[in-house]
């Protein structure tokens, strides 16, 4: 296979219809219900119902609206990570490449484990026969993926259509089959209730994450208007195939504390319970295949979304060019497809609540960016240079608002209720993309390298104008955050977060949980000074701050006929 087409301009695009979208779409966020289970058993099954039921309004809407408007305006190959750029500048735009990355990568290990979790319904197997299995599945994705989009969309619509049938039938079973109380109790007691919501919204998130995916992909669909009109279709679609068979699952089966996703374990009980206890044996079978290729289809899904992300950063000069290359025939990223491959193999070892944990912070940290361009994009686009058929959120200004402050709020909370160990991770993990991003700039360029007079580099500090201005801001936001974490933290977990966490990690930093509200105390003294410094700095040497390029009509319009040039 030579790999001699690159960049974003050479992606094959092609006509899909709102049927293929939406496939798409319900294979990379859902895919059914699995992974509820553990859900139900880790935080209850009244809060799992609540959550569920709760999320669609205050996230999922909220996010698909959101999504919407800013990709109908702003249509291209990469989706959030070029709605950044052409809103908050590159900055911004690399760190939404980095946190889609994270995302996207860790996800794919999560629906390995999955769907080898569910095999063992069928097969005995040694950790090494597992290895063997997740690994022939990968591969097999892996060529899927590398066949072409068309090939992946068709994949997508069988799976999809299977899956929902299938668990229709459970609603129907479950619900015909009424024996407990599906909203007791509301929280599981061992686990406290700040840990309960914490891991529900978590969980949640994860369960309802991912409507930005398929705008990862709008340099490859010719018809562009077809996504955010999908979007609106699917969210509703997925709500009800989540609260509807988790309902009549726990009000069936009962016993919340047994929810698990492998039906192996003793006294395990999920979804092919419902049918196993009041059809047959014989549908429990049918379930688990479903579960099977519920995972499947939406790691097909992950990798495809997931390899555009750092396609479109090395694009912009910010990652390494071999993450440009496309194949001759198909036209589609192989190093991205590769890397996902090559990443999922490595972390599928991993236990399936730390991939999620691992999964959602970047997503919460992409979420409350999203917001930020909403408000970025009508000011720079208003609507009276839009086109007619541009989504925009309903409700006018108070509609608006409180879509965005839904997104933020659930993002912040979450951020702040899943522990202190993950906290210290999340801010690691953005205070490692602000240093990667300057290495990246350093050694590539950026979009300055394709177009100068568009993106100009300051030569003083060899970064984009403005830059040290953003990093300081930056800095100073995650000082208050480590301060204010540090302080609700040692609230919330005071009484018990030196034992769980000892006898968690056993030794190290995270098993230390005044160790870790230290470090945040630190890192926030240290953060809030290099961000003063950076700002005086600036100054001095950064005074010029070009507004992000504002495309014309015509480049918005090339853009969604597939002619764009290369500064798209």
């Amino acid at each position: 296979m030579a790999d001699i087409r690159k960049g974003v301009a050479n992606v094959n695009k092609k006509h899909y219809g709102v049927i293929a979208v939406v496939a798409l779409m319900y294979c990379s966020v859902a895919a059914g219900a699995f992974g509820i289970e553990e859900m139900i058993s880790t935080c209850g099954p009244g809060m799992t119902i609540i959550a569920l039921v709760g999320m669609v309004f205050v996230w999922a809407i909220p996010d698909c609206f959101c999504v919407a408007e800013v990709g109908s305006v702003l249509p291209a190959e990469g989706g959030d990570i070029f709605w950044a750029k052409h809103t908050l500048g590159e900055f911004y735009s690399f760190q939404e490449g980095v946190w889609y990355a994270i995302s996207y990568y860790t996800a794919s290990g999560t629906y390995i484990v999955l769907a080898t979790n569910y095999m063992g319904y069928f097969f005995e197997w040694n950790n090494a026969q597992a290895f063997i299995v997740k690994l022939i599945i990968v591969i097999a994705f892996t060529v899927l993926n590398l066949a072409g989009l068309k090939e992946v969309s068709i994949a997508s619509i069988i799976f999809s259509v299977f899956i929902l049938l299938v668990f229709a039938f459970i609603t129907v079973v479950g619900f015909g089959n009424w024996n407990y109380d599906p909203m007791e109790p509301i929280f599981n007691e061992d686990e406290g209730v700040s840990s309960s919501i914490g891991q529900a919204l978590s969980i949640g998130v994860w369960m309802y994450c991912g409507w930005a995916m398929i705008n990862q992909l709008s340099g490859e669909v010719k018809n562009q208007m077809v996504i955010p009109k999908s979007i609106l279709i699917v969210c509703p679609l997925i709500g009800l195939s989540y609260v509807l068979p988790t309902i009549a699952g726990v009000a069936s089966v009962g016993h919340w504390d047994s929810w698990t996703t492998d039906l192996v374990a003793s006294d395990g009980v999920g979804y092919a319970t419902v049918l196993t206890q009041n059809v047959g044996g014989w549908c429990g079978v049918l379930v688990v295949i479903t579960a099977v290729v519920g995972n499947m289809a939406i790691f097909n899904t992950n990798m495809t979304c997931g390899s555009r992300s750092v396609f479109v950063v090395a694009d912009d000069h910010l990652a390494p060019p071999c993450f440009t290359w496309l194949t001759k025939r198909t036209g589609v990223p192989s190093i991205g497809i590769l890397s996902m491959a090559l990443v999922t193999i490595l972390l599928m070892q991993m236990e399936f609540t730390t991939l999620v944990l691992i999964q959602v912070i970047p997503e919460f940290a992409a979420a409350f960016c999203l917001t930020v361009m909403v408000y970025k994009s009508r000011k720079m686009y208003p609507e009276e240079i839009r086109r007619p058929e541009t989504f925009k959120i309903p409700g006018g200004k108070v509609g608006t608002v409180l879509c965005t402050a839904s997104i933020c709020c659930v993002s912040v909370a979450a951020f702040f209720l899943n522990g202190t160990d993950y906290f210290l991770y999340g801010v690691f993990l953005i205070l490692a993309g602000v240093v990667l991003y300057v290495i990246c700039k350093w050694i590539w360029g950026g979009p300055w390298k394709k177009n100068p007079d568009k993106w100009p580099r300051n030569p003083k500090t060899k970064l984009a104008y403005g830059d040290t201005f953003r990093i300081a801001i930056l800095l100073e936001i995650m000082a208050a955050v480590c301060l204010a974490g540090r302080v609700f933290l040692r609230f919330i977990e005071g009484s018990w977060g030196p034992e769980y966490y000892l006898e968690e990690y056993g030794t190290g930093l995270l098993s230390d949980f005044y160790g870790m509200l230290n470090v945040l105390l630190v890192m926030g003294i240290v953060l809030a000074i290099i961000g003063g410094i950076l700002f005086l700095v600036g100054k001095k040497v950064d005074k010029y701050i070009p507004q992000p390029v504002i495309l014309s009509e015509e480049d918005r319009q090339e853009a969604m006929s597939g002619s764009a040039e290369e500064t798209w």
